[in-house]
């Protein structure tokens, strides 16, 4: 009966395995803003970013201030707060000298754009947010990531 129910649930195993091609997955040195954020940032560095997925920062090994919200959640640390302050942040009338203030605030060292709309939280659009209309990012990626330093930015 062990050696059954063993055999039967490896089966379900094999569907990731089948369907793994479908899904490709950058990682270092193949994506090129995860290169460039572990070459030119500091290992103790804090980004905000518009996506909590796969996100190039974490990839690199960098904190975020509040990525996808399961995992800082599950820390406990105050995932709501930070959900809050990152739609403060990137909201179309957000204006440099408040964003300025709340980031160093919150001790945010670099602000990183994926392109296209984000994943998290569902109401971010930081296509239209101040970082993109008026901030000059230190980095682009192939891929479109603007990575923006906030001590060049805030001074």
């Amino acid at each position: 009966i062990i050696f059954l129910g063993v055999t039967l649930s490896g089966v379900i195993e094999i569907f990731p395995m089948i369907n793994d091609y479908k899904l490709e997955m950058k990682d270092r040195p193949k994506y090129d803003a995860v290169e460039w954020v572990a070459r030119h940032t500091r290992p103790e560095a804090i980004f905000i970013s518009s996506n909590g997925f796969f996100n190039p920062a974490a990839l690199a090994g960098r904190k975020l201030y509040c990525g996808y919200s399961y995992h800082p959640w599950s820390m406990g640390y105050p995932i709501y707060q930070r959900e809050q302050t990152v739609l403060q942040l990137f909201s179309p009338d957000a204006k440099k000298a408040a964003i300025c203030q709340v980031l160093r605030q919150v001790g945010i060292d670099y602000v990183l754009i994926g392109p296209g709309k984000g994943d998290w939280p569902e109401r971010l659009d930081a296509q239209k947010s101040d970082f993109i209309q008026n901030w000059q990012p230190a980095y682009v990626s192939k891929e479109d990531v603007k990575i923006y330093n906030v001590a060049d930015q805030c001074r």
